[in-house]
C-alpha cells in the first residue's frame, strides 16, 4: 500500500469520526434533554424536589373557545380532505356497514359532523389528580366534600404542594397581565427571575429595552407573559415564555430557538413550570 491510499483511508476515518462525534452531539441535546425531563418528573413523583423551582399559575384559556376552534378545525379538515373525514366518522362507517350487509342504499346522513382530528403524535398532558394535591397540602376534608370531584383546583393548593416536597415556590399572576407590564424582578433560591408582559400594542423595540434590562441586572431567567407568541416570537433573549390565549403548544412545553413556550392551562387547571437544579425547564398541568 503505497502512502497516496494511506493518507485516502486516513481521511475517510478522520471523516467519520467527525460525522460520529456530530451525530453523538445531536442525540445528546435531544435525548439527553428528554432523560433529564423524565429526572424531574420522577423527583416530582416521589417527592424529592430540592434545589428545584417550581412557578405556578393558574389556567386562562377559555373551554368553550377551545371546543369552538376543535370544530373550526374539523370543518376545515372536511373541506381539506373529505375522504379522511369520513373515515374518521363511526356513523359513515356504520352506513358502509349497513350498506354491505343488507345491500340496501344507504339512508341519508345529513347533518352529522365528523369527530376532530386529532394527531396520535401529540403528547398527552401530563396531569395530576385532585387527590395526589390534597395528600400533599394535608386537607383531607376536600375528599368527604360530594362536589369535591368537580371543584376546580386552586394555586394554593398547588404551591403548597411544591412546597412540601422542599421546591422552591412562586405564583404568576397569568389572569392579570397588566400587573407584569413595568416588569418586576423576583428572587428565589439564589435566582433571579426578570418577569414582564407582552400585549398587541407593544412595540418590538419596547420588548428588547425590557429584555436588556433585565440582562443588565443579570438575572437567571427572563419570563415573559403574552396572549400570543407572535408578539415575542421575533425577539432573541427571553428564556420561558407563557401563552395565556388558546395557542395549541404542547401541555408539556416546547423549546423554540433557545426559548421554552408553554400555554397557560383551561380555567380551573393550574399550570406548572419546574425548573431543575441543573436549569432544565419542564413543565405540567394539575387538574
Amino acid at each position: 500500500m503505497d502512502t497516496r491510499q494511506r493518507e485516502k483511508i486516513a481521511l475517510i476515518v478522520f471523516a467519520l469520526l467527525i460525522l460520529l462525534s456530530v451525530c453523538g452531539l445531536c442525540w445528546y441535546l435531544i435525548a439527553g434533554h428528554s432523560w433529564n425531563v423524565a429526572a424531574s418528573n420522577i423527583d416530582d413523583t416521589f417527592g424529592e424536589m430540592d434545589g428545584y423551582t417550581a412557578v405556578v399559575f393558574p389556567g386562562t384559556v377559555d373551554p368553550a373557545q377551545v371546543e369552538e376552534d376543535e370544530e373550526t378545525q374539523d370543518s376545515v379538515n372536511k373541506r381539506i380532505n373529505p375522504e379522511r373525514a369520513e373515515k374518521d366518522d363511526p356513523q359513515a362507517d356504520d352506513a358502509v356497514d349497513q350498506k354491505k350487509d343488507t345491500g340496501k342504499p344507504l339512508s341519508s346522513t345529513k347533518g352529522t359532523k365528523a369527530l376532530p382530528y386529532t394527531s396520535s403524535t401529540q403528547p398527552r398532558p401530563e396531569r395530576v389528580s385532585d387527590e395526589e394535591v390534597v395528600a400533599k397540602s394535608g386537607d383531607e376534608d376536600l375528599l368527604d366534600d360530594p362536589d369535591h370531584e368537580h371543584r376546580p383546583v386552586t394555586t394554593d393548593e398547588v404551591m403548597d404542594s411544591y412546597e412540601e416536597k422542599g421546591a422552591s415556590v412562586f405564583d404568576l399572576a397569568t389572569d392579570d397581565l397588566a400587573r407584569y407590564e413595568d416588569g418586576v424582578i423576583l428572587k428565589r433560591q439564589g435566582h433571579r427571575y426578570g418577569v414582564f408582559s407582552v400585549d398587541s400594542l407593544m412595540p418590538y423595540k419596547a420588548i428588547e429595552d425590557k429584555v436588556a434590562y433585565f440582562a443588565a441586572y443579570e438575572v437567571d431567567f427572563i419570563v415573559a407573559l403574552t396572549p400570543s407568541t407572535s408578539y415575542v416570537s421575533r425577539v432573541a433573549g427571553i428564556d420561558i415564555v407563557i401563552t395565556t390565549s388558546n395557542e395549541k403548544l404542547f401541555a408539556m412545553g416546547e423549546t423554540i430557538d433557545g426559548t421554552f413556550y408553554v400555554n397557560a392551562p383551561l380555567v380551573g387547571e393550574v399550570g406548572v413550570i419546574l425548573i431543575s437544579p441543573s436549569n432544565v425547564v419542564s413543565a405540567k398541568v394539575v387538574s
